[in-house]
């Protein structure tokens, strides 16, 4: 299931969907076991099974890596936020397969995607690019929606 980032937007549909865990490219992570749970539950995970799951997690992601390699989230000023992500949305919308606007606008390619929204705390836009195992694609669509998202919009004439 996918939501909006954000802690709050995350947890809202981890006990809407009952669902055991979640988590965001920013590697903010959050089990429904811990939220749905009292302290004093003999049931909930403790500290020796959150360090066992992580040390799955990490080989987990390894292959992920390899699979799907992501440009982590890139941060970027701009005048307008709204206005730039207009812009990419407009620069990438007709050749898409999907366009996403759960959070911000997300557009996927047969062999890439990449989702770009408004911070929810800053005055930033936040990028994040992936490709179906292949770096050098995804390094220079990173660039790319970079560059269109660096333009400046248009003045009035």
């Amino acid at each position: 299931m996918q939501s909006k980032s954000g802690h709050a937007f995350m947890k809202e549909v981890l006990r809407r969907e009952d669902a055991a865990y979640g988590g965001e490219m920013s590697a903010t992570t959050s089990s429904g076991v811990l939220l749905l749970r009292q302290r004093d539950d003999p049931l909930a995970p403790r500290p020796a099974d959150h360090e066992l799951h992580g040390k799955a997690a990490l080989g987990a992601r390894e292959g992920a890596d390899a699979a799907l390699p992501a440009s982590g989230e890139i941060n970027r000023r701009v005048a307008d936020p709204a206005g730039a992500i207009r812009r990419v949305r407009a620069s990438y919308e007709a050749s898409g397969l999907r366009v996403d606007e759960t959070d911000g606008v997300g557009i996927e390619f047969d062999r890439w995607r990449f989702n770009l929204r408004m911070s929810n705390t800053e005055p930033l836009v936040r990028l994040n690019v992936e490709s179906r195992a292949d770096a050098q694609l995804m390094q220079a669509k990173t660039e790319e929606v970079l560059a269109v998202l660096d333009r400046e919009a248009p003045g009035p004439t």
